[in-house]
């Protein structure tokens, strides 16, 4: 890990790195919030009144309540504020209850705990997805360990065969999911056996280093291919755009072109794009 790190600072071709704005909790949607609002609800956005919640047996109180960690009065006090008050119609209506309950705090340590609540619910749920997110593409390969990506014949046939030595390739991507991945594990190992043959992987959309990191170690990458420079790991954000102006459209992704004598030569990949 320290290796990939320490090579992959070396060679990235851009420090400017966009970083995901924090939740604006006021604006955010979560739909683990809404299963216990909706089903009570008069319309699918209109969050149940504290009468009807009164209302429900106790038991369904505290089912609904225990949900956000909140005891039935205090879910009540969230109602209250949502149906009863002017800035109860600012808020989006699946917010966490938990936000709403601090917003109207007067005392600060009960804020805190209602803070808390929620920023331990987001990070629950945020981490669970990165997780999903890590294993998707492993997962996949164990599933299809024999799966061939989707190419056409062309593709196939100018990546295997049509390499020369002092040809570059280059893969835009997205290094989420199972394309971009599918699509190093047929290029790879062709031009790393053309004699001279390089690969530049340009990584394109919300990338931070550690996801680069992240792909070069799942997908095998060998460390002393990167410090040869046999492979290099770019921010694409910059070069794509570049390539988008020159072509004077917009260019599906992935894209996967060869560069040879000065020119461009785009690689057909059948009208797929992720």
């Amino acid at each position: 890990m320290k290796n990939y790190f320490i090579v992959i600072v070396l060679l990235l071709v851009s420090a400017n790195i966009t970083v995901a704005q924090e939740f604006n909790h006021l604006n955010y949607a979560k739909s683990s919030v809404t299963g216990a609002q909706v089903t009570y609800a008069d319309q699918g956005n209109v969050v149940m009144s504290t009468g009807k919640y009164n209302a429900l047996p106790q038991g369904e109180q505290n089912r609904i309540s225990g949900i956000f960690n909140l005891k039935p009065k205090e879910y009540a006090t969230y109602l209250h504020y949502m149906n009863d008050t002017m800035d109860g119609y600012e808020y989006q209506k699946n917010i966490n209850p938990n936000i709403i309950l601090a917003i109207h705090a007067g005392d600060g340590v009960l804020r805190q705990h209602y803070l808390s609540n929620a920023v331990k619910a987001d990070h629950r749920a945020v981490s669970n997805m990165l997780k999903v997110s890590v294993d998707y593409t492993k997962t996949v390969r164990q599933l299809y360990p024999n799966e061939k990506p989707i190419m056409t014949p062309a593709m196939q046939a100018a990546v295997h065969n049509h390499l020369n030595s002092d040809d570059t390739v280059q893969l835009f991507c997205r290094p989420e999911g199972a394309v971009c991945g599918d699509l190093l594990g047929v290029i790879m190992k062709p031009t790393l056996q053309s004699n001279g043959a390089r690969l530049d992987l340009f990584f394109v959309g919300n990338v931070k280093r550690q996801d680069i990191v992240k792909f070069a170690k799942s997908n095998n990458i060998a460390a002393k291919n990167v410090l040869q420079r046999r492979i290099t790991l770019n921010f694409g954000n910059k070069p794509f755009k570049a390539l988008e102006t020159e072509a004077h459209h917009k260019l599906p992704l992935p894209y996967l072109i060869v560069r040879r004598d000065g020119k461009s030569i785009p690689v057909d990949l059948g009208g797929k794009s992720a």
